[in-house]
């Protein structure tokens, strides 16, 4: 890598109850680089996963009707961690195999405050649909009239006081189902997918299906794969902020979308705020 002349950025992964710390190192390259195809050499050589998405551009974001949004920025785990954090969420109908169905119904519980002094947007790990933001970016919602958010203070766990430098935002309204075209690896919870049959179902606090298979969908993380495609009457009459109909992820793991609206999107880029990932979706 160094006599390449790649530049990468080193950090270390910290662990949890149930794994140790390490360090790694990462890094982006273009497939049109000259030196992409020894670095897939290299990958190969050494068993390294590379993941390809797209690269959007601020025009590119700018001019697209709808993104998908998810947080970049570490808020932590959790809390607590031997339940992965779902002691916040109504189990009722979630299944222990896939994970789809569960409801959030009380306030997130981590460690600490956030660490990250720069970043906006905050995400927890493990839950994908969870999104944090800094009361600065609340109040700029509330001023331009941002609709279709409530928000709810995560809590500190030990002593369960509200934290004071972030609070999530929870989108009230859900969307219509409106994926099309097979742009996203399906999976269903069913005994003939080859990825749920090799699930090992999760011994205790997932859900209430006890391991049968659910029969429902879910769709692989779409920033692994392709530009996701919506019809384009799925947002019709909806609100700025929505929660996707559809549940993505894989293994045991699912999570619905924070989808944010071409004005939202704008706001960000005009007040350049970090830790949120924005890509666009493509109406058809």
């Amino acid at each position: 890598m160094d006599k390449l002349g790649i530049r990468y950025k080193t950090k270390r992964i910290e662990g949890s109850s149930q794994s140790s710390s390490w360090d790694c190192f990462e890094f982006s390259v273009y497939d049109d680089d000259p030196r992409w195809p020894t670095l897939r050499e290299l990958a190969v050589e050494y068993a390294v996963r590379v993941s390809h998405s797209p690269t959007f551009t601020p025009d590119d974001i700018a001019s697209a009707p709808w993104l998908l949004a998810s947080a970049t920025a570490d808020a932590g785990y959790p809390q607590p961690e031997k339940g992965f954090g779902y002691d916040s969420f109504d189990l009722t109908y979630c299944c222990r195999r896939c994970g789809i169905g569960k409801v959030q119904t009380r306030p997130i519980r981590l460690s600490a405050e956030p660490k990250n002094k720069t970043a906006h947007f905050f995400g927890p790990q493990w839950l994908h649909q969870i999104v944090f933001v800094r009361p600065e970016v609340r109040d700029v919602f509330d001023a331009e009239g941002v609709s279709g958010i409530s928000y709810l203070a995560p809590l500190r766990h030990r002593t369960g006081d509200a934290l004071d430098t972030v609070v999530q935002i929870i989108p009230t309204t859900t969307a219509r189902g409106g994926m099309v075209g097979v742009v996203q690896e399906q999976v269903t919870c069913s005994p003939h997918d080859d990825e749920m049959n090799k699930i090992q179902i999760p011994s205790q606090g997932r859900g209430s299906f006890q391991g049968d298979f659910c029969e429902r969908v879910k769709y692989h993380l779409p920033h692994k794969r392709r530009l996701v495609h919506y019809s384009r009457s799925t947002f019709d009459n909806s609100p700025d902020i929505v929660l996707s109909a559809e549940w993505f992820g894989s293994g045991c793991a699912a999570s619905q979308h924070i989808i944010i609206s071409n004005r939202v999107a704008r706001l960000v880029l005009a007040q350049k705020w970090k830790g949120l990932e924005l890509e666009p979706i493509e109406l058809v």
